[in-house]
C-alpha cells in the first residue's frame, strides 16, 4: 500500500455566534487545495485524538475561538481527488470565549437569514457566497448540517449559488 492509498481524516466545525445564533463563522483557506475559498474552520485529525477534541483544537488554532460542540452528531463528507481520499467529520459548535493566540487566517461571520426563511437585508449573508468562492459542496453540506442538528428543512427551490 502506498501513501496515496491511505484515507486521511479531516475535521471541521460549523461555528455559531453565541450572541447572535443566526450568524456562523467561516474562514478563507490559505493553502491549496481550495486556496482563497470560504470554508468551515478545520484541518486534520491528529493520531490518537478524539474527533471532538480535534475540532475544538483546529477552531482555536485557526480563529482564536474556544467552542463547545452542540449535540453528538457528526456530518461525514467524503472527498476523493486524484491524489487523496479524505473523510471529513464536521460538527456544529457554539462559541464560548476568545483567545488572541491563533493563526492569522481571514475569518468572517455570515448571516444565515435566507436559510432560515427570513429576509436577507444584512451584509455578509451566506447565501451570497457563490460555488466558485467556496469549498466544493459548501451549500449542500451546510443545509445537511442545519437539517441534521436543528431540523431546519431546506426552503423550496433554494438556489443560493
Amino acid at each position: 500500500m502506498s501513501l496515496k492509498q491511505i484515507i486521511k481524516t479531516g475535521i471541521s466545525g460549523l461555528i455559531f455566534d453565541s450572541k447572535q445564533p443566526r450568524k456562523i463563522l467561516l474562514i478563507k483557506r490559505e493553502q491549496p487545495p481550495y486556496h482563497n475559498q470560504w470554508s468551515f474552520p478545520g484541518g486534520r485529525l491528529e493520531f490518537g485524538e478524539l474527533i471532538a477534541n480535534g475540532i475544538k483544537r483546529e477552531v482555536k488554532e485557526e480563529t482564536g475561538y474556544l467552542v463547545d460542540l452542540i449535540g453528538n452528531n457528526y456530518n461525514i463528507n467524503e472527498v476523493i481527488r486524484q491524489d487523496s481520499h479524505y473523510l471529513i467529520f464536521s460538527a456544529s459548535c457554539i462559541i464560548q470565549s476568545y483567545t488572541k493566540e491563533h493563526e492569522q487566517i481571514h475569518s468572517q461571520f455570515f448571516y444565515l437569514d435566507k436559510y432560515l426563511g427570513k429576509d436577507a437585508n444584512e451584509k455578509f449573508n451566506i447565501s451570497e457566497i457563490k460555488d466558485e468562492e467556496s469549498i466544493p459542496n459548501f451549500h449542500q453540506i451546510l443545509q445537511k448540517m442545519l437539517k441534521q442538528d436543528f431540523k431546519i428543512e431546506p426552503l423550496e427551490n433554494k438556489n443560493f449559488q
